[in-house]
């Protein structure tokens, strides 16, 4: 009897550690990766999380996201489960994109694309948080690499007895960070032919 008592005691104490144990990291983090400019999903991203003070984690990867951690990303994005009132911070790597974004706050431009960032801190930033009781959602946008067509007017205008006006136009490309706001490189190109199509008129 005596031994019958002693198992089942250790056996309460055993569902009662196990149960601790799954609640202390139930909470999580999840999310997508996706072009900051074009609200594309980016497939192939490299997602690394990073316990800053010793907090759980466990991997949970969505279906065709390979990885433990870091996690290289589907479609359906990254997973993992965390532990309650611990630090936490993501980082990302993709090839031609750009992590951080330029853009220093979440855009409505994002939302209605579908995306989210629920924590409470800038963590599609790269900026640490404190995990909350429950699940967050962190969609991470990647800035492109735009070259941006940019048209320079440099000389001297010389008029000589027939009235000729010399200029010298020059054109070349500039890569720069992402302005804010959705981006349309082809726009550029069109204001520089304009530019100069409107000088030789000239």
């Amino acid at each position: 009897m005596r031994k019958t008592k002693w198992i089942i005691g250790v056996l309460l104490v055993s569902l009662i550690l196990t149960g601790y144990g799954s609640f202390a990291i139930s909470e999580g983090v999840s999310g997508r990766v996706f072009d900051s400019a074009t609200g594309n999903v980016i497939s192939g991203a490299v997602v690394t999380l990073i316990a800053l003070d010793g907090g759980a984690i466990t991997p949970t990867p969505p279906s065709d996201t390979t990885g433990a951690n870091p996690q290289t990303v589907s479609f359906n994005g990254f997973s993992w489960l965390t532990e309650t009132g611990k630090e936490y911070q993501l980082n990302v790597s993709a090839a031609g994109y750009k992590f951080p974004t330029a853009q220093t706050t979440w855009q409505l431009d994002w939302t209605s694309k579908g995306f989210t960032d629920t924590s409470s801190a800038d963590a599609f930033r790269g900026w640490r948080w404190t995990q909350p009781a429950g699940s967050i959602t962190v969609d991470i946008p990647l800035d492109p690499p735009y070259f941006y067509l940019k048209a320079d007017t440099t000389g001297e205008e010389t008029f000589t007895p027939s009235q000729t006006k010399t200029i010298t136009h020059h054109i070349y490309w500039d890569e720069g960070a992402v302005p804010p706001g959705p981006v349309r490189p082809g726009l550029y190109c069109q204001h520089a032919l304009v530019f100069l199509l409107w000088r030789a008129a000239g």
